[in-house]
């Protein structure tokens, strides 16, 4: 008998410890997954951004069409850095007074000394018929020096000369001024303030389409404008409202 009883239970031992066994990888597999939170990712220390805006002519003398497929911007050591992830296609009649954000990218702090636009086809509209113009091989390049600062945005603002962008009668040169300098805003444009976000996004009133997004302060809640100048009031928390020192009058 004692050795039945002994024998027997051992064995009972060994099936709860096999039960047990079993009992927790059934637990262990059906309990949630639980992901690591996810870290907000924000601007990489050390970089800026860099935003590069079109304005189109106030008038367009020629219905001329022209197809980008690469814009970059180059550093004073060589290295070059691409704005826009896929082609895009420019129509003068239809940039006539708008500004359009045509590509956005963080940077690195330092210098920057040219920007080049690689064009694959462009074409004219003369008195209803179409005509391709002919192509460089090289992208068209425009020396223009620029700085980036970290936690700062620089816009670029290409002015397109349509008039000046055909030579002769069907040979493209593209003819753009560069500035940091801003024209005055269209007044089709609304600027919306982003709380959370940190940014003003700017809409296009026509097609309701955002067509620029600015980073500014922290927590930005509203816009006041003073004679056709917008001028940005943030409230940061924890600390009094600020304005822009032109609307403490009361503009």
């Amino acid at each position: 008998m004692t050795p039945y009883l002994t024998t027997g239970g051992r064995g009972l031992n060994m099936r709860l410890i096999l039960l047990s066994l079993i009992a927790s990888l059934l637990l262990a597999s059906c309990a949630p997954q639980i992901s690591p939170v996810e870290e907000r990712r924000g601007p990489v220390a050390g970089t800026g951004q860099l935003s590069l805006y079109l304005d189109g002519p106030d008038f367009a003398p020629l219905d001329l069409a022209v197809v980008v497929s690469a814009i970059e911007v180059e550093a004073v050591d060589g290295k070059s850095f691409s704005l826009i992830d896929a082609p895009l296609t420019l129509k003068s009649k239809e940039e006539v007074g708008k500004r359009t954000l045509i590509g956005q990218r963080e940077l690195h702090r330092g210098r920057y000394q040219k920007i080049r636009v690689k064009v694959t086809s462009a074409y004219i509209i003369r008195e209803e018929e179409r005509a391709d113009l002919a192509i460089p091989e090289a992208p068209f390049e425009y020396l223009f020096g620029f700085e980036i600062f970290p936690r700062e945005e620089t816009p670029i603002y290409m002015a397109w000369n349509v008039g000046a962008s055909v030579r002769g009668r069907f040979q493209l040169d593209l003819a753009m001024r560069i500035s940091t300098k801003a024209r005055a805003a269209a007044p089709n444009l609304l600027f919306v303030t982003s709380e959370q976000g940190n940014r003003v996004s700017v809409i296009d009133r026509i097609s309701w389409r955002e067509v620029a997004s600015i980073p500014v302060g922290f927590g930005p809640r509203g816009i006041v404008a003073e004679k056709g100048t917008l001028a940005r009031e943030q409230k940061t928390k924890g600390s009094e409202d600020q304005a822009h020192p032109s609307l403490k009058d009361g503009g």
